[in-house]
């Protein structure tokens, strides 16, 4: 009898090992669908490193491989082929850290967020100096003190006669640049 409880409690501690080493084998073991999102979103982390010019793709640190793909694939035009080097660009992009990449590309669309918001403020103040002329003026050197007045006034008159007489807006473009120039 004591040799059936022994083995009765042998066999309790190996189902028990079992489980514990089958959950453990199912925690390891990721199911092909996460490795394939994983595959496909390190594959569009590639694609969007393609766009990049020469000067943004050095600020990453990629291997020499992954970086001639990607120059190989702008000059790619036939779409199977192209589909084909993201393919390739996606299995390099696996041998690399996608986060210090997620970062500096999160970086770049912050500065051009910025530069963009810029941009639409000159426009909005040029349109505004062309449509409403004084009251603007007004509002722009309290705005920017170091704006010169006249300067203002010249390029805001000019760009009403070009207007009126249906020329290029070349004064408008002045004028734009004068404010990009200002606003900081």
């Amino acid at each position: 009898m004591q040799k059936t409880k022994n083995k009765v409690i042998a066999e309790e501690i190996d189902e028990t090992q079992l489980k514990d080493e089958a959950d453990s084998v199912e925690e390891e073991r990721v199911s092909r669908a996460q490795l394939k999102r994983e595959a496909n979103a390190k594959q569009a982390l590639g694609m969007e490193l393609v766009p990049l010019a020469d000067k943004q793709l050095a600020l990453f640190d990629l291997p020499q491989v992954l970086l001639e793909a990607i120059k190989d694939s702008r000059k790619i035009t036939s779409h199977g082929a192209r589909r084909r080097q993201m393919q390739f660009i996606g299995r390099l992009m696996c041998d690399v850290d996608p986060e210090p990449i997620r970062k500096i590309l999160k970086d770049l669309r912050r500065g051009k967020q910025v530069a963009d918001d810029h941009f639409r403020k000159c426009e909005m103040w040029r349109d505004r100096l062309l449509k409403e002329n004084e009251p603007a003026i007004e509002d722009f050197l309290k705005a920017c003190p170091q704006a010169d007045r006249q300067c203002l006034r010249a390029f805001v008159r000019d760009a009403q006669k070009e207007a009126k007489t249906g020329k290029p807006p070349i004064s408008a473009r002045e004028l734009f640049t004068y404010i990009r120039e200002i606003i900081i």
